[in-house]
């Protein structure tokens, strides 16, 4: 009897602990073609480019370099000392296994705020 109340307590410290240390993924699929920009841009903004390389349908003919020099500038650019501040989407046209999708992305520099906007493709993969 006096074992068993500190043998109940360690195997709650350790279920406690292991259910704190579950995260849901940050790579998760998305469920819309709205989400699945977000999730993008969010993977980018984090400077992940592994992560949101993940989003990209044909992502065996572009490379990790490629994606980052894309979305963060190159050569020295303004846009290599800016920092993805915020990511607008409208989804222009959908169906059931494709949309195209308007996303006006802001990023903030030292001289001011830089906007670009760019149509995407986003296609349903068949995973959900």
């Amino acid at each position: 009897m006096k074992r068993l109340l500190p043998i109940a307590i360690a195997i709650l410290t350790a279920v406690l602990v292991a259910a704190g240390s579950v995260h849901p993924s940050d790579i998760a699929p998305a469920t819309t073609p709205e989400g699945a920009v977000q999730s993008l841009f969010a993977q980018a903004k984090k400077r992940d480019w592994a992560g949101a390389l993940f989003f990209i349908a044909n992502s065996g003919s572009l490379d990790v370099n490629a994606l980052r020099r894309d979305l963060n500038g190159s050569d020295g650019s303004l846009r290599t000392f800016s920092q993805l501040q915020k990511v607008d989407t409208k989804v222009l046209r959908e169906s059931d296994s494709e949309a195209l999708v308007r996303t006006d992305i802001q990023y903030s520099s030292a001289v001011g705020a830089l906007y670009d906007s760019r149509d995407l493709k986003v296609v349903r993969d068949g995973k959900n």
